[in-house]
């Protein structure tokens, strides 16, 4: 049998390394978790700061479109500024629905709130009106039956002839293009004399046939 000192002592050794050990282990448990959750919240807000793009302070604003011009030049201009300032779908719509005046406008009117109210139904209805598939005979009538208007510059012909060949040609090699177009300019300048004059000069481009336009 122990004595009671014996007994005495058991006990104090019973407690002491069972009260000090489990104070370690709680200890030793805590300290890991604790830095462990300060590491995933620096690391969460680095990785919030990498990913995190704010809409730019300026607005970069879209042009107009009446229905005359390109719809394919207006549209990747349109997206330009959508990719520049972050717009969602919803703010894509506001803003094309917007940008739609006179005859590209009235299609807000003739067609009805399901159509008009879709981002992608809005871009597939305007390029089936508008878009330059579907307006090559179009193009290609006005770009025949172009010629100087009174008090018309030069200039101002060259780029309403270059923009219509583009239109009415865009897969054609651009050297031959550029052949057809120099042909439409003489004509469109709509004097055989003067004609006459800048075709004696044998033009090998649009360009070349503007400036020999200008000297003469």
């Amino acid at each position: 049998m122990l004595s009671t000192v014996d007994m005495a002592i058991e006990k104090d050794e019973q407690k002491v390394p069972l009260s000090r050990g489990s104070s370690r282990r709680s200890l030793s448990n805590k300290r890991p978790q604790l830095s462990l959750r300060a590491d995933i919240s620096s690391s969460s807000s680095s990785e919030s700061g990498i990913h995190e793009h704010p809409k730019p302070k300026h607005i970069l604003k879209p042009p107009k479109y009446d229905g005359t011009g390109s719809f394919e030049t207006f549209l990747a201009q349109f997206q330009n500024c959508a990719l520049y300032n972050k717009w969602t779908k919803r703010e894509q719509l506001v803003y094309i629905r917007s940008s739609l005046e006179k005859d590209a406008g009235q299609v807000l009117r003739d067609y009805s709130a399901e159509t008009t109210v879709s981002l992608s139904r809005m871009i597939k209805l305007l390029k089936e009106r508008f878009g330059e598939a579907n307006q090559s005979d179009k193009y290609r009538f006005e770009l025949k039956s172009r010629r100087r208007r009174p008090n018309e510059t030069p200039r101002n012909l060259h780029s309403d002839i270059r923009r219509l060949t583009a239109l009415v040609l865009p897969d054609l090699e651009h050297r031959a293009r550029e052949t057809m177009a120099c042909d439409y300019f003489i004509d469109a300048l709509n004097d055989p004399n003067f004609a006459l004059k800048v075709r004696e000069r044998f033009p090998k481009d649009l360009d070349t046939a503007l400036r020999v336009a200008l000297q003469l």
